[in-house]
């Protein structure tokens, strides 16, 4: 469950960066558009991406999100992670909905 002072941190943001494991176990970070639902994170990306192969792999990723001002906040969430190909649209992050693909992280979001 994602605390309320963080879902509210998170609700005023759009971007951040993404971190995934590479095949040869080494970190890959991206910047991406996110959205919060519920619980859960949605990416906006495209499956053919590296990351999105990262998180086919792994089933893991973590977001961290830094504030646009001095002391410059910042939220690093983790954990569970899927590719969604099916069913997306304008949810998978604001102003985003033209992208083939999208990632969740959180609760939910493990493979199945």
């Amino acid at each position: 469950m994602i605390d309320r002072i963080v879902r509210d941190f998170l609700d005023g943001q759009t971007a951040g960066v993404l971190a995934t494991t590479r095949p040869d176990g080494t970190a890959r970070q991206s910047v991406v558009y996110f959205a919060l639902d519920g619980d859960r994170l949605l990416i906006s990306t495209e499956p053919r991406r590296a990351k999105a192969k990262d998180v086919e792999r792994t089933g893991r990723a973590s977001l961290c999100v830094i504030g646009p001002t001095a002391p410059y906040p910042s939220v690093t969430l983790e954990g569970a992670a899927r590719i969604r190909a099916t069913g997306i649209g304008a949810d998978t992050a604001p102003g985003r909905g033209d992208r083939p693909g999208a990632m969740l992280i959180g609760p939910g979001a493990g493979i199945s």
